[in-house]
């Protein structure tokens, strides 16, 4: 059987783009619609069986209603080409009032609506693990076990079910979460061998391992930043584990393989030079083989130029632009740039910006100019364009030398503001 396995879309995120005026949506995501309709593709043309996505499908828990529809039009080709799609909740998914349901799992409320009589469905997890036991076209038995993001406190809450209390500091709310993840994932090993072997049997969750790189968005999700020891996953239940929440597209474990498929598309500089893509996963009798497919995607790209001592600044920022186009045009042309320019205080006045844009008139989005001024002392106020507001909250509250529980506190309620904030666009 064939599983297409990939996570972190962040559909709907808005961030270092233009408004397509004629769509009346933020270009980044055409450019995510783009780049989803080419993995389902892919999937359609290599007559997939499942289409796993792995946590994070949308940017925000409340997408609107134009982002929803947009989003179950490039499903659609799946549906029709009796491909299955299963979805798991990632961090961003999630609302933060338990009352209000994941956009996730709209997808399986109203699967009807992509094709009358469809033999297909979808499946979805948000609020608990789940697991499912589906067919491939062959008819081969595939085994399903879903574990969604699962925030440190909502772990306390299931914890706290029982009489005990939890103890409400770092090192307790580290040890409840792992504790609750690795029962869950053996709950599921249990209930494998309970129901027998099948022809495949996948964990899918939306995590951090101890082992993992991870990257910006991949931090705002906690304060705490619990990470799972990767011993947990290596469980020869399990054919393939598939994971979403790191960006970057890398193996944690071989045996069994537990693979973080990457986001799809870049969304910060945290990330520049990074690959993207997606899993291409085959299981036969008993083998797992799986390959990275690359997409080419926008680039993020930071060119940085010594100017100190010249008298023309703008023409040693236009040659570095240039040198850089020359060999790679990807890196200039449709990319997002930061000019990071070492330069003297009285040589700013000779800078020429609408020279310097003219030159990236082709680029999809420019930040402003960061000008490291040469010999001036002055305390650096500004947040580095690689340093999520999570991470600049840790450094800043660190410095005061404040109670690591009053750190954690603080960061806690950061969160819930900056996420709030990203959701509003």
């Amino acid at each position: 059987m064939r599983i297409i396995h990939l996570a972190d879309i962040h559909y709907g995120i808005n961030r270092h783009s233009r408004m397509d005026a004629r769509e009346s949506l933020p270009e980044i995501t055409l450019l995510c619609e783009d780049y989803l309709s080419r993995v389902v593709k892919y999937a359609v043309d290599n007559d997939a069986d499942f289409f796993l996505i792995c946590g994070d499908v949308f940017h925000s828990s409340n997408p609107t209603t134009t982002l929803m529809k947009r989003f179950a039009k490039i499903l659609k080709p799946l549906i029709d080409k009796g491909i299955q799609i299963i979805m798991i909740a990632g961090n961003h998914d999630l609302p933060k009032h338990e009352a209000r349901s994941s956009p996730v799992d709209l997808f399986s409320t109203i699967a009807e609506i992509f094709a009358e009589g469809a033999k297909t469905f979808i499946n979805t997890a948000s609020e608990k693990p789940e697991h499912v036991e589906l067919e491939s076209k062959r008819g081969e038995k595939a085994r399903f076990y879903l574990l969604p993001y699962v925030h440190p406190m909502k772990a306390v809450k299931v914890f706290e079910k029982g009489e005990e209390k939890a103890q409400m500091n770092s090192e307790s709310i580290r040890k409840i979460w792992e504790d609750v993840i690795t029962e869950q994932i053996g709950r599921f090993v249990t209930r494998g061998a309970k129901l027998g072997k099948a022809d495949a049997s996948i964990l899918c969750c939306h995590l951090t391992t101890s082992n993992a790189v991870m990257g910006e968005l991949d931090l705002l999700v906690s304060a705490f930043d619990e990470a799972l020891p990767i011993s947990v996953l290596q469980k020869d239940s399990f054919d393939y584990v598939a994971l979403g929440h790191a960006h970057r597209h890398q193996v944690v474990n071989h045996y069994p393989p537990a693979v973080y498929s990457g986001s799809i598309h870049h969304v910060s500089f945290n990330e520049e030079g990074e690959e993207k893509g997606f899993i291409d996963l085959t299981i036969e009798n008993g083998e797992t083989t799986w390959k990275f497919i690359k997409l080419d995607v926008r680039e993020y790209t930071t060119i940085r130029v010594d100017a100190v001592g010249s008298n023309n600044p703008s023409d040693d920022i236009i040659r570095e632009i240039e040198k850089i186009r020359s060999q790679d045009v990807r890196r200039i042309a449709g990319a997002v740039i930061r000019l990071i320019v070492k330069i003297e205080a009285e040589s700013l006045k000779y800078v020429n910006y609408d020279r310097i844009y003219g030159s990236l008139k082709d680029a999809s989005f420019c930040l402003k100019p960061d000008f490291e001024i040469v010999g001036e002392e002055k305390q650096d106020l500004s947040i580095p364009e690689e340093l999520g507001p999570i991470q600049a909250l840790r450094e800043y509250l660190e410095s005061k030398k404040l109670d690591k529980e009053e750190v954690n506190a603080i960061l806690t309620l950061g969160e819930e503001i900056i996420r709030e904030v990203e959701e509003r666009g």
